[in-house]
């Protein structure tokens, strides 16, 4: 069985993105309970790959080739699973070098890292 995210997660995912692309700390903070040393580190990651004004998105959700997902496989039932969801960030639209890591605890979004 090949591991996917449903449409909730998938929207998650976009939305953590955007909120990324666009250095919102507030909305970082608050709707993903993210601490603001993390996010500081976050904004130093991104702003050392992509120029300010960059549109990072989420790859399409059916992309095998830039999202990548693996279900934690010592759980039975999959709506108990973590999900771990590793994805190349688009950059305008196109591929870029930066891969997010996050997981879903349900339908919550975990931020873990970004790296390449």
């Amino acid at each position: 069985m090949e591991a996917t995210i449903n449409s909730h997660q998938y929207s998650e995912l976009a939305d953590f993105i955007t909120t990324l692309s666009t250095r919102d700390r507030d909305a970082l903070q608050t709707r993903f309970q993210l601490p603001p040393l993390v996010i500081n580190e976050m904004v130093e990651l991104i702003d050392s790959y992509y120029t300010v004004g960059t549109l990072l998105t989420a790859p399409r959700q059916n992309d095998r080739d830039a999202l990548w997902i693996v279900m934690d496989p010592h759980v039975e039932d999959p709506k108990d699973a973590v999900w771990s969801v590793e994805c190349r960030m688009l950059a305008d639209g196109k591929e870029g070098e930066a891969v997010l890591h996050v997981e879903f605890h349900a339908d919550v979004l975990v931020y873990r890292y970004i790296g390449s």
